[in-house]
């Protein structure tokens, strides 16, 4: 019989046997279902042998052993098992292997780690993104796009996020992962997407730093990327999407560390709100239209400007016009009555600087002053010569000082101002248009916008919506809805948008939400995936409203 002594160090030995063996095996074979290393086989045979030899008395005449002989003669025996059952391990069909390595993990308490079935995911997938060059043969390239992380859990499971847990695909993974304890959960974006987009953004942080983001890391049990911001800015999702140039499809990729809040500021914003809600609750998919009506009897053009409305818009383009100068630098160096002269000054007091640098002033000679420069505008008299400088007792400065004020003017240069003409040139270099007839039209259109345009829709949903036909979710409405005659009202009107859509093969692209959202300075800020499908309704409606009204 063995002591309790010599049985803890037979165990312990049999275990530092069991570990290095599957160490070597991991490392060497690389994963289930390989080959074994050329000479694998005959090593594990080899040393079956000279075991039993050592146990029937066949090898060679053991010299004088220590006292524990029996402790170290068990864990020989110990040894020899080991490996006979490992080489028969690697010698069986696929099925085979897997009983027995049930029975080793039962029997024996060979079990892999969290941690290494992680390692072995790792290999086959060729490393995270800044791991690559550890992993420079990846065997599993293909199953990248697949992979979202992995964590462990409370239980101490190990999750594996996938963008698709068909059935195909965890089998895969769960044979390279060899570990009982493994959860697979699907997610929307791969780890490598998560990877990009925090690589984006620090890229970007390099080029233009954006002011209050304190903080952005990978969240893979989110599948996004947190942001923290310093500034709690109702506008800063907007601000931060539009400096990254982010795809505003992918929105719900960024997680932002505020409560989510609606900003309403006119009535936009509130339908907005209440196509988003209609949404985040399933109500847009649970009601239908059954029944449309005569789509084209319906269309109301909306009715044109008044001339006086028409006037109006000339004038403004005329002014735009006039507002913007040509400047031209002249070759004249003395000021005269009435020339026009560019100036910097710069105001202090015997103890300071009032300002931190020159401020550049343009100024009539003999002109209007504007207030509080009138002392520097009205000491630009003729006579006075480009590149001359010259100090002033500064009356009136408008700073917070008991002390005196005097400033230094210095004379840049004279210069000559001429108005724009009202021509292609001018809209396409101070509008987004490219000709005065295009810049004519948008102006009618958002005049219109505001009045006969919703008068003319208006008209449409009267005509079209008694001869159509709804299935409402009623119950559902009346349950999740604060005013539910308001909600099946929305719910009407969006899904005839639809079916006139659908009628005339009206399509939203991307970039026509990314610019309704841009036009109408929608606010995003903590806001559900939903709101992006209430933003792609509405610049659906805008595109079907001006179809119908036209």
């Amino acid at each position: 019989m063995l002591s309790d002594k010599e049985k803890r160090e037979l165990e312990k030995a049999a275990s530092s046997v069991q570990d290095a063996w599957l160490a070597e095996l991991d490392e060497e074979i690389g994963g289930i279902g390989a080959e074994p290393p050329a000479g694998m086989k005959e090593r594990l045979a080899q040393a079956y042998r000279d075991a039993q030899a050592e146990q029937t008395g066949k090898a060679e005449p053991e010299k004088k052993r220590a006292p524990r002989r029996p402790v170290l003669r068990w864990a020989l025996s110990a040894v020899a098992m080991l490996i006979v059952l490992i080489g028969s391990w690697l010698a069986f069909d696929k099925t085979a292997r897997a009983e027995a390595s049930d029975w080793m993990k039962n029997i024996l308490g060979i079990e892999s780690t969290a941690q290494e079935a992680y390692d072995r995911l790792l290999r086959f997938l060729g490393g995270t993104p800044d791991q690559r060059d550890r992993y420079r043969d990846p065997k599993g390239e293909a199953w990248r796009p697949v992979f979202g992380g992995a964590w462990l859990n409370g239980e101490k499971d190990l999750v594996v996020a996938v963008t698709d847990d068909s059935s195909e695909v965890t089998k895969v993974l769960q044979d390279v992962l060899r570990f009982d304890r493994v959860q697979f959960r699907r997610v929307k974006y791969s780890y490598d997407e998560l990877y990009d987009a925090y690589e984006t953004i620090h890229e970007r942080l390099k080029a233009e730093p954006f002011q209050g983001l304190a903080a952005y890391s990978v969240n893979v049990e989110e599948n996004r990327i947190d942001l923290s911001f310093t500034e709690d800015a109702i506008d800063v999702q907007y601000r931060f999407l539009t400096w990254l140039d982010a795809d505003v499809r992918k929105i719900d990729l960024f997680g932002f560390d505020s409560e989510p809040v609606w900003i309403i500021r006119d009535q936009e914003d509130a339908d907005l709100k209440l196509a988003n809600d209609l949404a985040a609750e399933g109500l847009l998919e649970s009601c239908r239209l059954t029944q449309l009506g005569d789509v084209e009897a319906a269309r109301t053009p909306a009715q044109e400007l008044p001339p006086e409305m028409l006037q109006d818009i000339e004038e403004y383009m005329q002014y735009k016009a006039e507002s913007e100068f040509t400047v031209t630098r002249l070759d004249k160096q003395v000021v005269e009555e009435g020339d026009l002269v560019r100036i910097s000054y710069r105001p202090y007091t015997k103890t300071q600087f009032l300002e931190m640098n020159s401020i550049e002033l343009p100024c009539r000679c003999g002109g209007e002053t504007a207030p509080g420069l009138e002392a520097i505008q009205s000491s630009v008299t003729p006579g006075r010569r480009v590149g001359e400088s010259y100090t002033i007792d500064y009356a009136g400065a408008p700073y917070d000082t008991d002390e005196p004020v005097f400033c230094d003017i210095t004379i840049l240069y004279i210069y000559r101002a001429e108005p724009h003409e009202l021509d292609d040139a001018f809209v396409q270099e101070f509008t987004e248009y490219s000709s005065v007839e295009e810049w004519r039209d948008a102006l009618i259109r958002e005049k219109m916008s505001w009045g006969s345009v919703p008068d003319a829709w208006h008209q449409v949903l009267e005509k079209l919506l008694p001869a159509c036909q709804f299935e409402l979710d009623e119950d559902r409405i009346r349950e999740k809805m604060t005013d539910p005659e308001m909600a099946k009202a929305a719910i009407r009107e969006y899904l005839l948008v639809q079916a006139i859509a659908e009628h005339y093969g009206i399509a939203v692209t991307d970039a026509d939400v990314q610019a309704y959202i841009s036009e109408h300075q929608i606010y995003l800020y903590g806001l559900p995936g939903t709101a992006l499908t209430a933003c792609k309704w509405r610049a659906m409606r805008e595109k079907v409203i001006e179809k119908m009204t036209e």
